[in-house]
Parts: structure tokens; sequence; C-alpha cells
């Protein structure tokens, strides 16, 4: 794989700046901590982590569903801390990854019913200690997931997800 490095010297460009207005805030919900963000199914989703242990030892983060206007559309409790929120674009159903530094899970959640189902990884996955999934790709009708904090240079830090779980309804 080909990487390219860009240095910025003098004589570059002034890079362009962005401007920035207020979308939605967590003081409406209760919530602390935005992390993750996602689009899908015509809305905007946030993962608050609220403070949450990142091993899952305490706490739970808030997942939000904002409509494109700002407007909550809903909210869901769930424990551990989200470290990760992305939509499937083959089934629209939301990936909640939690505890990116230790025992890591996954909740699902269908935005047709609000309904959340969880899962974990299961006894072939060794979930070492300040490791865990932090982020999810859906390419080619298959999930992968980033592990966090590599111990060495040949350790995993890309998984392909072998069991792709469907939920009983999966949204058409």
């Amino acid at each position: 794989m080909l990487f390219r490095s860009l240095a910025l010297g003098a004589g570059m460009a002034d890079a362009a700046s962005f401007t920035t207005s207020v979308f939605a805030t967590g003081g409406s919900i209760g919530a602390t901590q935005p992390d993750s963000v996602s689009f899908g199914d015509g809305s905007l989703w946030v993962a608050f982590q609220n403070g949450a242990d990142t091993t899952g030892a305490s706490g739970s983060s808030t997942v939000v569903r904002y409509s494109v206007s700002g407007a909550v559309q809903h909210e869901w409790t769930i424990a551990g801390n989200v470290d990760g929120l992305k939509v499937d674009p083959t089934t629209g159903l939301v990936w909640a990854l939690q505890n990116n530094d230790g025992n890591s899970a996954l909740t699902i959640i269908n935005p047709t019913t609000n309904a959340t189902t969880a899962y974990t990884y299961g006894s072939s996955y060794t979930n070492v200690a300040n490791r865990g999934f932090d982020d999810i790709v859906f390419a080619n009708g298959k999930a992968y997931l980033s592990e966090t904090n590599p111990a060495s240079t040949t350790d995993p830090i890309l998984l392909e997800l072998n069991n792709y779980p469907t939920l009983s309804s999966p949204l058409q």
C-alpha cells in the first residue's frame, strides 16, 4: 500500500477557513461529551459518552437521533462508553460500539422499532486489557472493525466480523 505525506512549509498558501453554527446541544437531553457522529436513514446520530468508563466498568452513554433540522427524535441509554457509531447502509440499523479500551460489546439499534439488541464478540475474540473496538466500516456486505491500542506492530488492527449480526426484522 502506498502512503503519501505532505509537508507544509514556508510559502505554502494558508488553508481555507470554515465557519460553524450550533446545530444541537446536549443540554436538552442531559448528555455530555459528544463523540461519534453518523448520518443515515435521513437522520443525524450522535453518541454522548457522559463520562462512562472506556472499559465498561461504570456509566452509560446516550445515543440521540436528530432530525436534519436539529430536533431530538429519540434517545437511547446504552451501558458503557459508546466510542463508535455507524449506520449500516444495507439494513439501516445503527451500530453502537462500546468500551474501546476493554470488555468491548456492541448494541444495535433498530430505528424503525427503537429496539436495541446487545451482542458480545464471542469466545473466539480475546479481548486483552486496554484493547477494544473503536470504529466500523461497512463495505461490500461486510463489517470491518478497528482495534485500539495495539501492543506491538504485529498485533491485529483491523478485523472482519465473520458472523454479521442481523435482527429478526431488518429494515428493507
